[in-house]
């Protein structure tokens, strides 16, 4: 990603539009510069808030970024067109942000509108990307390759960041490192893997739990229990030993089986020759039975023939009564017709006798309501037309009164207004109070920041120093072995020489008396001695007859000089290790005395280390508090200003809401006034009161007028009805005397009709009277009975010659054996029924257990396979490092980086240490988010420790020295993700003159037509350095920005 071209409106400290060419730092390195709070990094966060909706230091969301600066009618967006894989894209993209309507309110007040967040991308074809923002967001994502986080880890390194992809956990590398470099293959077939392996342990789970459900559903039999138990209580499916066993307890089932059912054969045939014996006794039985049973029914015939008779008689008086019931149905319906007619006079008189009770009542009610119609309505009527008079001036009061309404609810309306307007600007005060006692309490935080900076350079001085002594007393040391060992050289010389010395004098001293005693043979008394000269010779020198000759002792001569001369050149450089020791031991001495003073022992250097290593923490963590401090400090210098310009604002607009309070309490009394005067010449409170009393007087005078009418009407009516009622009344009492003349003759016939029939009165008729179902239930009765006696006569002479010569057989003896053999074939019934059935289940286990053993045994080989393949891939192979299959891959490109990384660093920190890959045989075994962890080998000491103890400066190099080199990899790496530009926010402060020379150097001849590097920071010394700057200068309306 190359950037080309960057606009920001109204955004952060630009209060216009200002545009950014990058052709001038196109293929280079160029420094941003320009005072603390100018805007420099405000650049960083609109390529970054367009690319991914946030800021660099990801502390600021787009929606804080709307200038303070701005006017309201410019529109806040940030628009970035950059170049990647020689494809030239566009983003342009806005906030949410509160601004100004150009509409005011209706009292002419300011209006706020919410501006909504947008983004546009446009492609290289100029077309425009379709799609919400989460989707336009994810497009870039897939165009740069990165997203926020590792855009900033890889390529734009923020204020305050540089340790965070020096610092990241291993699993954070692995995400960076895996989105970079593409590993997701890999992490896609660990997935899949663990899918197959689940998916087959899934499967031999589901195998098994249904072996363990079904070998517990096999029927057993008795001989084969123990067996069956011990099959039970294996842990792993044992198909093999479950079919043996399945197929010998089949075998021993059916065998039982066809021995049962032959038995239930024999059996049965003994039953089937029963019953057909027993068959034709019963046959001859019932002939019998039938027989008694007949001759009893003739019995009960005679019996109940006087009942039949009777039941004849009765049909014959019934058919007599049948003439007579036609005249007495005569009878009895004039006797219903005059009881209806007698019923209905009395209903007609006790009518009208209530009618004209009635109509004395409503005549009584009308001469009431007449006088009330009279009297009260002429009343009513100019009460109405008075309220109808004053209508007029009750809208004259309800309009002043809806204007005074409008107005006081104005005042409360700006009342409200000021009130919460006094409330905010009450809060802005102690929010500016709260921010002025932070500015006056931290008002020293720069000179607090270059004190601690100074303490921590005077304690890395110090510790620098402590090394060296370190150095020296490592040096002391092996000056000492070198001194020993000298020494122990030296005393074996010494030792050789006097060896040499004393073989030498022995050997002269036994040449000289031999010489002696040759001498001493060939003396005589008186003769003088060669030696002495005595001529008296009382002890002569006695002859030795060694062979010691003049070249021995020479030779031995010689080697008591080489000795000799050995052990001066070995005391003479023993002398010099001692010299050295002692020389050392005085430096040691001077050095620890230069660090601790004149009293400072060798002892305490350890302390000291220990202590001024605590400090410089101490002091880091105080300096990162301290430039956290410094950073909001100049915030606050910002805000400051702004809060006094809103502070302003705010009591401006309090006056001018207060003023208008008062004038509308002024316009208020006067309406007020005005409104009371008018409401001494009305009755009612308004115009609808007024309107609904004079409806109400209305509507009584209606309803008057109407209850007069209707009760006019009613009392003619009921007076028209009543003479109607009275003339039916008057027909219906002489049709009631015809229907009286009526009934007498129909009881005259009626008697005349049961005498003529043999009746000796009206009761025996009517105790002779039947229905028709009653004298149809006798006559089916009567046949009935005649059917009945003729077939009995028939059946008791045909069963007499069925029987003729035959006897009754007894059958209970043959049936006892029928029952006692049908209960034997029950039994061996039921027991087949049961062996079938598990005969039937354990040949269906046994079907189960021989595909499921096939199922499993081909599950098991996948198993194993995939088990060894995920276990190895995911990491968790029992004894080796839990590193998973990605990681593996990723150390790879990971140890790549360090190494490029590190060729950069040996030249900023001339070798002195050097970042290294954490060897796999130290990586923590206890979780699986390892593998891709730093650590730092310091080469003064031969020593590795962890990252986290490099100081300000180191850190930063590191932190560079790793962006560069993971730049190289991914260059170097075709279809990777492209990062030709990289920027860096502060952290040259930090360096020492050299290392900061070192590093520009790299970064100069990394950005030499190859890359763009933009560096921004206050440090003096780059103006110097560096050609190429992007001067951002800060004004009272806003920044602005130009290249020179």
């Amino acid at each position: 990603m190359r950037p080309i071209r960057l606009t920001m409106s109204a955004f952060g400290s630009y209060a216009d539009r200002v545009t950014i060419e990058f052709d001038r730092g196109r293929e280079g390195l160029f420094l941003i510069t320009g005072d603390t709070g100018s805007g420099k990094t405000t650049i960083f966060d609109a390529i970054m808030y367009a690319l991914y909706d946030e800021t660099s230091g990801g502390n600021r969301s787009g929606n804080m970024m709307r200038s303070q600066y701005a006017d309201a009618d410019t529109d806040t967006w940030v628009e970035f067109t950059f170049e990647y894989g020689n494809n030239i894209y566009s983003v342009r993209r806005n906030p949410e942000y509160i601004r100004q309507s150009k509409r005011r309110n209706a009292d002419g007040s300011a209006r706020y509108t919410t501006e909504k967040p947008d983004v546009t991308l446009t492609m290289p074809d100029g077309s425009e990307f379709t799609g919400n923002k989460k989707e336009v967001n994810g497009k870039i994502v897939e165009i740069i390759g990165l997203d926020a986080k590792q855009f900033a880890q890889v390529a734009m390194i923020a204020q305050g960041d540089f340790m965070k992809l020096l610092y990241a956990d291993s699993d954070d590398r692995r995400e960076i490192f895996s989105r970079i470099f593409r590993t997701e293959d890999y992490q896609r077939i660990q997935y899949e893997l663990q899918a197959r392996y689940k998916n087959i342990y899934g499967q031999l789970e589901d195998n098994r739990k249904i072996y363990d459900s079904r070998i517990g559903q096999i029927k057993v039999t008795e001989a084969y229990n123990e067996r069956y138990r011990q099959l039970c209580e294996r842990k792993e499916p044992d198909y093999e030993e479950s079919l043996t066993l399945l197929g010998d307890i089949i075998a021993s089932q059916q065998s039982l089986y066809d021995s049962l059912n032959a038995e239930k054969d024999e059996l049965t045939g003994q039953r089937d020759n029963n019953n057909a014996a027993i068959g034709r006794a019963k046959q001859t039985n019932s002939l019998f039975d039938e027989y008694d049973k007949a001759a009893a029914e003739t019995l009960d015939i005679e019996q109940r023939r006087p009942q039949a008779d009777g039941m004849r008689r009765e049909i014959e008086a019934a058919k007599r009564a049948a003439a007579v019931a036609v005249l007495d149905d005569k009878r009895t319906d004039a006797e219903e017709k005059l009881r209806q007619s007698e019923k209905r006079v009395k209903e007609l008189a006790t009518w009208i006798d209530e009618a004209a009770k009635r109509l004395d009542r409503q005549s009584a009610e009308l001469s009431g309501i007449s006088a009330v119609y009279n009297d009260e309505c002429p009343k009513l009527r100019l009460q109405a037309e008075e309220i109808r008079k004053s209508i007029p001036d009750y809208d004259t009061f309800g309009s002043r009164k809806k204007e005074f309404d409008a107005l006081n609810n104005r005042k409360k309306d700006l009342n409200n207004q000021k009130a919460a307007l006094e409330e905010e600007l009450s809060r802005q005060k102690a929010y500016q109070d709260g921010i002025t006692a932070f500015q006056n309490g931290n008002a020293d935080c720069m000179v607090r920041l270059e004190k601690v900076n100074n303490t921590i350079s005077d304690k890395k001085d110090t510790l620098d120093r402590i090394r060296k002594i370190e150095d020296l007393q490592e040096q002391l040391v092996k000056m000492r072995k070198r001194h020993e060992q000298k020494s122990s050289e030296y005393l074996n010389a010494r030792n050789e020489y006097e060896h040499a010395s004393a073989c030498y004098e022995r050997l002269e001293a036994l040449f000289m008396s031999g010489q002696a005693g040759i001498l001493a043979r060939q003396l005589e008394d008186g003769m003088p001695c060669p030696v002495c000269g005595s001529v008296i010779h009382p002890n002569p020198a006695a002859f030795n007859n060694e062979d010691v000759t003049q070249a021995s002792v020479d030779e031995a001569r010689r080697s008591r000089d080489k000795a000799d001369a050995a052990r001066q050149n070995m005391y003479t450089e023993t002398v010099l290790a001692k010299s050295e020791c002692d020389n050392q031991i005085k430096l040691i001495e001077q050095s620890i005395q230069s660090v601790m003073g004149e009293n400072g022992q060798d002892e305490d250097i350890i302390g000291l280390k220990l202590k001024t290593e605590k400090e410089l923490t101490d002091a880091g963590e105080e300096m990162r508090k301290l430039n956290e401090t410094a950073c909001i400090y100049r915030d606050n210098e910002d805000k400051l200003k702004k809060l006094t310009s809103d502070l302003s604002d705010m009591s401006v607009r309090v006056d001018l809401l207060k003023n208008e309070i008062s004038q509308d309490e002024v316009q208020l009394a006067h309406m007020e006034s005005e409104i009371s005067a008018l409401s001494k010449n009305l009755r009612y409170s308004d115009r609808p009161e007024a309107e609904k009393i004079m409806k109400e007087l209305e509507d009584r005078i209606a309803a008057v007028e109407k209850s007069w009418l209707s009760r006019q009407e009613l009392v003619a009516n009921l007076q028209k009805e009543l003479a109607g009622k009275r003339g039916e009344a008057d027909n219906e009492q002489k049709g009631a005397e015809k229907l009286r003349e009526t009934y007498e003759a129909a009881c005259r016939a009626l008697a005349d009709s049961v005498e003529s029939e043999g009746f000796a009165s009206e009761a025996e008729y009517k105790e002779a009277k039947r229905d028709k179902a009653a004298m149809a239930v006798l006559e089916a009765g009567i046949a009935e009975y005649d059917r009945e006696a003729a077939d009995n006569a028939v059946k008791i002479k045909t069963l007499a010659g069925q029987i003729d010569g035959k006897m009754r057989v007894d059958t209970q003896e043959a049936e006892a054996a029928v029952v006692r053999i049908e209960k034997l074939i029950r039994e061996k019934s039921g027991h087949m029924g049961e062996l079938y059935a598990d005969i039937r289940a354990n040949q269906e286990i046994a079907g189960e257990f021989a595909k499921m053993s096939e199922e499993r045994a081909g599950a098991m080989h996948k198993y194993r396979i995939y088990a060894t393949l995920y276990n190895t891939a995911n990491g968790s192979l029992t004894g080796s490092v839990k590193i998973n299959f990605e990681t593996f891959v990723l150390r790879q490109y990971f140890k790549k980086i360090i190494s490029a990384a590190n060729r950069r660093l040996s030249a900023m920190n001339d070798g002195q240490w050097c970042l290294m890959c954490r060897d796999i045989d130290n990586i923590d075994n206890k979780g699986r988010k390892s593998g891709l962890d730093i650590d730092v080998h310091d080469e003064l000491t031969n020593s590795v420790r962890d990252v986290k103890t490099l100081s300000g400066g180191e850190t930063f190099m590191a932190a560079l020295a790793m962006a560069l080199g993971m730049s190289d990899i991914i260059q170097n790496r075709t279809g990777a993700v492209r990062l030709d530009t990289m920027f860096i926010d502060e952290g040259f402060g930090s360096l020492d003159d050299y290392s900061r020379q070192q590093a520009i150097n790299i970064l100069k001849g990394l950005a030499d037509g190859r890359r763009m590097i933009g560096i921004i920071s206050h440090v003096t010394e780059l103006k110097e350095q560096i050609e190429c700057q992007l001067v951002v200068s800060k004004t009272g309306r806003g920044s602005s920005v130009k290249w020179r």
